[in-house]
């Protein structure tokens, strides 16, 4: 059990958050999800909600954090596919693909503007610095 989920948890909340996200795992829609364990469980959709949040608390505490080294590893295999793109003229993939990088840099920031109508807006930042500055618009 993680030691940051509750305290008062017995083996069936246990079993019942397990198969929750064994089924998040495996991309189902929440609304699938809520029916299937609300009538199977004899229990509300708000009941299955609450199943669902603790097993997103589960599943995440499970992925270790990325490390330094692995994130470099990320950035050169994206630096290889980029320079692949641009010598297939492949310019729309090798423009994504900078996005990546950028966001895996911790250097993109993405905003949700009203004059784009709700649509998100990529912004990539030169540092650290800019980006702070950027985050407190």
């Amino acid at each position: 059990m993680n030691p940051q989920l509750p305290q008062n948890w017995t083996t069936e909340t246990e079993i019942r958050v397990g198969e929750v996200a064994e089924c998040l795992l495996s991309q189902w829609r929440r609304i699938d999800i809520c029916k299937k364990f609300s009538q199977e469980w004899n229990v509300s959709f708000r009941s299955v909600d609450e199943y669902i949040a603790m097993a997103k608390v589960d599943i995440r505490s499970n992925i270790p954090p990325p490390t330094e080294e692995l994130i470099r590893e990320r950035i050169e295999e994206y630096r290889k596919l980029h320079r692949l793109s641009i010598a297939d003229n492949q310019y729309g993939v090798a423009k994504s693909i900078l996005k990546d990088i950028s966001e895996l840099q911790g250097l993109l920031i993405q905003r949700i503007d009203v004059t784009s109508k709700g649509q998100s807006i990529n912004i990539i930042v030169k540092s650290n610095e800019d980006k702070k500055d950027l985050e407190n618009i």
